[in-house]
């Protein structure tokens, strides 16, 4: 017998049933077998080999073949594009050896620049045209990819997904980048004579891209296999088996001698925290008295969490300061930055190129231990499968969670916070964020339905699920079944706007709130809100500085107040604007920036008409 559609490196579980001629049922115990993992295939573009092999060589100013041990990230070459005098720019390109990429996932490479405002470029040909690896700060001309603009003169490796291709500005069409080479080229671009940039281990592999839901930075992994260490004081690698939160070891800061202050940092390895919601770590003092911080950095910029009333140095978060000698374990959600403007500057999320562990004003020999640093996705996350229905109708719900099982309390959101409805016990299971699920949806399976009551009003509704110490909501309007019927004001929920700015599975419509500063050009409603727990930019919690909420405080004064009032949605608006035509007064609150077309005019009409009917 064959087996179809299983995955790679994956265990599975079955049984074996059989029958016999009397029609006797048996039923085997339980069996496991292992598929085999697929084989990774490396496709080497620049490692080790000399340059001066290389056939066709070219460039903007010449082949120069600078290949050189004057510096490298692994091995023991890499290869050297530097700015002659006169001119701003200089590429090395080839057209042989090249290698067919045919079945890679990935284009890898690692580079290190002497002057962080210069630009980092890379092209290929494959498939009758150019495409194009760009640092932020100029436009892709060629159908490629955008990389965060690195403002350091470290080693940085970079993991492109060949599957996410980007069109560019020459408006070439949309091919596969993989397939036989027929030239590469690498570039520095926009700075002055002298500048260099080192490139090393260039290659395309067939391993997947891949993020994940754990990302560790720190837990059990010896720091002596950390490279690029670092610190105020240098780079101790203290990893002690004496304290420990969980596991075995916990990782010690101590200041030295005439200092007040120690810390540690490195540059690898570390993870893609694209995906992640939460920075998640513990620590332990000796000196209760001594502050805590944490720095990393992300796309060039540094972002911070300390301890006490100190304002943080960089863009990042303050936590309470612990008067003790206890383990404590903080939860940082990283949707709650603080900057010192109102917006947010840059983002918090995508691949960390450098992290520090620290104390700071304390006495020689003070030491924090910190153990299980890590980013990673919520314990429990939902969306709808619609943003609203109608009364009578019923709404389908998705959930992922680590707990086996889980409860759900069904809130209205009106003059109070009502229960509406609960159940319990519900199964859980915990489902991975998919590759680009942010553009496309995250597909998760139906979790539960749920039957709306024709007698429940129309308003805005809040499913909160809930295990353990653990809660997240999704929300939600139930629309009048006969639009108009109850009340001539209408409330538009503003879920557009919500999810230009969600997060969720790594990137939104803005620099800022996205995975290494680089934006989508699209997103999906399908998947939860990162904002708040899953509630959007409806709610704002105690102490965010989003400052979001202002739908949630208009209705509690306009229910409070005696308002009769039907809400929908964006979406309900864009796929039937004449609805508005049942209403005298539409209600766009607070941070309502997303129309289509269709709403905006049709808006317009219902207004004029409303004030032929309704004249002041």
């Amino acid at each position: 017998m064959t087996l179809s559609g299983l995955t790679a490196a994956t265990t599975y579980y079955f049984r074996v049933k059989s029958q016999d001629a009397s029609g006797n049922l048996a039923i085997s115990g339980d069996y496991t077998f292992t598929t085999m993992a697929t084989q990774n295939t490396t496709f080497y573009i620049y490692d080790e080999e000399d340059p001066s092999s290389f056939t066709g060589g070219w460039g903007w100013d010449g082949f120069q073949a600078s290949r050189t041990t004057a510096d490298r990230y692994t091995g023991t070459y890499s290869y050297a594009v530097t700015i002659p005098s006169g001119i701003n720019y200089s590429s090395e390109g080839w057209t042989g050896p090249l290698p067919d990429t045919t079945g890679a996932k990935r284009l890898v490479f690692a580079y290190r620049k002497t002057n962080p405002n210069s630009i980092v470029l890379l092209y290929f040909y494959a498939n009758g045209y150019w495409h194009q690896v760009a640092e932020a700060g100029i436009t892709l001309e060629y159908q490629g990819w955008m990389i965060p603009k690195m403002l350091d003169t470290l080693w940085h490796e970079v993991v492109i997904d060949l599957s996410a291709e980007t069109q560019g500005y020459n408006g070439d069409p949309d091919v596969a980048p993989t397939g036989q080479l027929g030239n590469f080229e690498i570039a520095i671009y926009n700075q002055t004579p002298g500048d260099t940039i080192y490139f090393d281990s260039i290659r395309f592999d067939s391993a997947p891209f891949e993020k994940i839901s754990d990302m560790q930075v720190y837990d059990e992994q010896d720091p002596g296999t950390f490279t690029g260490g670092w610190g105020i004081d240098g780079f101790q690698a203290s990893w002690t088996s004496g304290v420990a939160y969980t596991g075995s070891y916990s990782y010690a800061v101590t200041i030295p001698d005439g200092r007040t202050d120690s810390s540690e940092g490195w540059t690898n390895p570390l993870p893609d925290n694209s995906i992640a919601e939460r920075l998640v770590f513990a620590y332990r003092k000796t000196n209760p008295n001594s502050t805590l911080f944490i720095n990393f950095l992300v796309s060039g910029k540094w972002h911070q969490v300390i301890e006490g009333t100190l304002q943080p140095y960089y863009e990042g978060w303050s936590i309470q300061k612990a008067a003790d000698s206890d383990w404590h374990e903080v939860i940082i959600e990283l949707d709650g930055e603080r900057s010192d403007s109102i917006l947010l500057n840059t983002s918090p999320w995508g691949h960390l190129t450098n992290i520090e562990i620290g104390v700071m004003e304390g006495n020689p020999a003070d030491t924090i231990y910190f153990d299980s640093i890590r980013f990673e996705t919520p314990p429990i996350w939902a969306y709808a499968s619609a943003t609203s229905v109608a009364q009578g109708g019923s709404i389908n719900f998705h959930v992922s969670t680590k707990y086996p099982s889980y409860d759900v309390n069904i809130y209205r959101e009106g003059a109070s916070k009502e229960l509406m409805a609960s159940i319990q016990d519900l199964p859980g299971q915990l489902y991975p964020v998919p590759e680009n699920g942010y553009e496309t949806g995250f597909n998760w399976p139906e979790a539960f339905t749920l039957q709306i009551p024709s007698n429940w009003k129309s308003g805005v509704y809040v499913a909160e699920i809930l295990s353990g110490q653990d809660n997240a909501y999704t929300i939600f309007v139930v629309k009048e079944s006969l639009p108009g019927r109850t009340s001539s004001i209408l409330f538009k929920l503003s879920v557009n706007t919500y999810q230009a700015y969600n997060h969720a599975g790594g990137k939104s419509l803005y620099e800022h709130v996205s995975s290494d500063m680089v934006r989508a050009i699209k997103v999906s409603l399908d998947r939860p809100y990162s904002d708040n727990s899953g509630m959007g930019q409806f709610y704002s919690k105690e102490g965010s500085l989003t400052r979001f909420g202002w739908e949630f405080y208009f209705i509690r004064w306009l229910e409070n107040n005696g308002y009769p009032v039907e809400y929908v949605t964006d979406v309900d608006v864009h796929a039937d604007p004449t609805l508005l035509y049942n209403y005298k007064l539409l209600l766009s609150v607070g941070h309502d920036e997303y129309w289509s077309r269709k709403m905006y005019d049709e808006a317009i009409k219902a207004n004029l008409q409303a004030l032929r009917r309704h004249p002041y």
